[in-house]
């Protein structure tokens, strides 16, 4: 009677632990006021945060993680993605190891620019990284996160070579030979980490702050990359990025941009994403006021109407079959999205 009363006991328990994370996979795009900070949960409860945000600004960036975090009911950061060591991006990191704890660290290995404030920002990072584990990924790997798993395309100036098992993969790309090259910047973004994240049909990519012509070199001339559900535009939608060739490739279906007030969010970066025939539906972190803001998404769709304190966010909540729902945290609208067509 007791081993009885104990294995009903231990059933009970399951249940409601596999309840708590209801096997969906959960995407916070938070506004960082024109940086990255794009927090991953996984269907087991594992977290992975792409970059952090500014440091400074009263911790303004970390508080706003940490309250994404709790809202997620997480407590920790298990693997800290650091695309690419500029300000924007890994300069939140020591400030929010202050207030949660983070147990490894991915980057593409040693900083490659010279400025003292380069330099400054990356002493801080590397005070941090050394308190826990630390892998530097490069173009091709690929690891577990929950069910789902992540694949690196990009790292440290290196693509991956061969075109990923995905749908849409392998094809041959329209448009290569006519495309236009632009004038690499020689700046950190060239080094940016790329990844896309398969969560059953699920699929979603982030290049970091990749430039144009690697985001060419990864659809042409065959497509490595794939289909893909749900797209951050590259370098917060700026207009040395968003390589028209490589949006219409991957074929997105919604698209989010995370640029600021008079960062990013370029009218033609965007304006090339919304032409893009399968395109459903667009969102924005900021309201954009470059060329008067006619290129904004609908208000409802916006995290942020102007620059601020509180936090906000993007909600993206995916289903293993493809579907998906994205929630705006500002005002609660929400939009779904099925299985690709």
């Amino acid at each position: 009677m007791a081993f009885a009363r104990l294995a009903l006991a231990v059933s009970i328990f399951l249940s409601l632990v596999s309840g708590v994370f209801a096997q969906d996979l959960k995407i916070y795009f938070i506004d960082v006021d024109g940086g990255q900070a794009t927090l991953f949960v996984s269907d087991s409860g594992e977290t992975l945060l792409v970059d952090a945000g500014w440091a400074g600004h009263e911790n303004r960036d970390a508080l706003k993680i940490a309250a994404a975090v709790k809202d997620a009911g997480a407590s920790r950061i298990d693997w800290m993605l650091t695309t690419h060591f500029h300000a924007d991006h890994v300069g939140g990191v020591a400030q929010l190891a202050g207030i949660l704890p983070i147990r490894t660290f991915l980057d593409h290995g040693e900083n490659t620019e010279t400025s003292p404030n380069s330099v400054r920002t990356y002493e801080g990072y590397l005070a941090v990284r050394e308190k826990g584990a630390h892998k530097v990924l490069k173009a091709g790997d690929r690891f577990a996160f929950g069910s789902g798993t992540v694949h690196v395309v990009s790292s440290r100036k290196g693509l991956i070579a061969r075109p990923l098992k995905a749908p849409g993969a392998g094809r041959k790309t329209p448009g290569c030979a006519e495309a236009v090259e632009k004038k690499g910047d020689g700046s950190e973004n060239e080094m940016s980490i790329g990844f896309v994240l398969d969560f059953g049909r699920f699929r979603a990519m982030d290049l970091g702050d990749l430039l144009w012509n690697e985001e060419g070199a990864l659809v042409c001339p065959e497509n490595k990359i794939g289909d893909i559900d749900l797209y951050l535009t590259t370098h917060h939608g700026s207009k040395p990025s968003g390589n028209p060739v490589m949006v219409n490739a991957i074929r997105p279906r919604v698209a989010i941009t995370n640029g600021g007030a008079k960062k990013g969010g370029d009218p033609g970066h965007w304006n090339a994403v919304k032409a893009v025939p399968t395109i459903e539906d667009r969102w924005q972190l900021q309201k954009s006021v470059l060329e008067g803001g006619v290129h904004n998404v609908a208000d409802e769709k916006i995290a942020s109407l102007v620059p601020q304190v509180e936090p906000s966010w993007i909600k993206v909540v995916a289903r293993k079959d493809g579907s998906f729902t994205v929630t705006n945290s500002r005002n609660g609208f929400s939009a779904s999205y099925g299985q690709r067509r």
